[in-house]
């Protein structure tokens, strides 16, 4: 071991990850054969850029990245068989559930519940991004802060939010 690279030669990396790769990539894709050629494509990026003389300080984690985004590409390369429209055409009807929607009224309602006990200017952001539902320009405008600024106070907050809700739904298992 180099500083903290890890000193792998090719046949030893593949030996070891081939088939971790191979198995994540068929969960993935679930097709063998496609699997089994995104595998080789993997490993044969890989060998080009150790070829080259590039270093790479974790192989496994290079070649999962790889894989991944031969993986993610393949994806925006398949075009629907059907579309949902063919599909209905047919007699197929997806129904309507409402349970979902009925869900998140719920959680909603006690998630404004909460939104009193958080600290400003979190509450205020958040209130402006999911009540009155203005985009991260507009609240940044009314705010006369950042668009980044106006990011991270909505994530603090709804972090603040998440807490509090869940405090409160351990409070009622307990009591």
């Amino acid at each position: 071991m180099k500083n903290t690279q890890i000193q792998l030669n090719f046949n030893n990396a593949y030996a070891e990850y081939s088939e971790p790769l191979y198995r994540f990539c068929l969960r993935k894709i679930s097709d063998c054969e496609l699997a089994k050629d995104l595998l080789q494509e993997t490993f044969f990026r890989a060998w080009r850029h150790i070829s080259e003389g590039k270093d790479v300080m974790n192989m496994k984690a290079f070649l999962y990245k790889i894989l991944g985004n031969l993986i993610i590409d393949q994806y925006r390369k398949r075009s629907p068989d059907e579309s949902l429209d063919t599909m209905c055409e047919d007699g197929f009807d997806p129904g309507t559930d409402e349970t979902e929607r009925l869900i998140d009224s719920i959680d909603g309602v006690q998630a404004v519940k909460y939104l009193g006990e958080i600290r400003e200017p979190y509450r205020a952001t958040i209130k402006m991004r999911y009540l009155q539902q203005l985009s991260i320009r507009e609240i940044a405008g009314i705010s006369a802060a950042g668009e980044n600024t106006v990011v991270v106070r909505i994530h603090r907050g709804l972090h603040i939010l998440h807490d509090l809700l869940d405090h409160a739904a351990k409070t009622r298992k307990v009591a």
